[in-house]
């Protein structure tokens, strides 16, 4: 009886140590998968920094070249569908100068956030705030495409 119970104890105490290690296990993973995400974090700010920085560059050559531009009506212009027969390319560009400040509002918008993300200090025990920061990441990209998208529709409809 003793052998038998020596034997179980023996058993509970590798039971333990496998269950520690199990444990150490998903600690690890826990960890890798964090470090993963704050690097994929990383990776992301940086292309979105880099996104940024080329619209703004794009809208700053778009205004200027929008604001050297002569009055002159759309029919005239090489290339344009008509909107309407009265409707003057100088209009067209108060227009996308209009949307352009918008769009450079909204690249300053980014800017902040993404400064925020970059310099917010993440521990392992706070995976909210990774998620914040990955979500506030993937809100600053979606609007960098959608900055992206005006730009290349005004470049498109007006600088042809």
């Amino acid at each position: 009886m003793t052998d038998f119970l020596n034997n179980l104890e023996m058993s509970l105490h590798k039971l333990s140590h496998v269950e520690h290690e199990i444990e150490n296990i998903r600690q690890n993973q826990s960890l890798l998968d964090f470090c993963e995400s704050v690097c994929n974090r990383e990776k992301e700010t940086a292309l979105c920094l880099h996104r940024l920085k080329r619209l703004s560059g794009k809208a700053v050559k778009l205004q200027e070249h929008l604001i050297t531009q002569p009055e002159q009506p759309i029919s005239t212009l090489k290339g344009l569908a008509l909107q309407s027969g009265t409707f003057w390319f100088k209009d067209s560009c108060k227009e996308m100068l209009i949307r352009l400040s918008e769009v450079n509002e909204t690249m300053l918008v980014n800017q902040g956030l993404l400064k925020q993300i970059k310099e917010s200090d993440i521990n392992v025990e706070s995976h909210d705030d990774l998620e914040e920061s990955l979500a506030n990441l993937a809100s600053a990209s979606n609007r960098c495409k959608d900055a992206n998208r005006i730009i290349l529709d005004m470049t498109f409809r007006y600088c042809q």
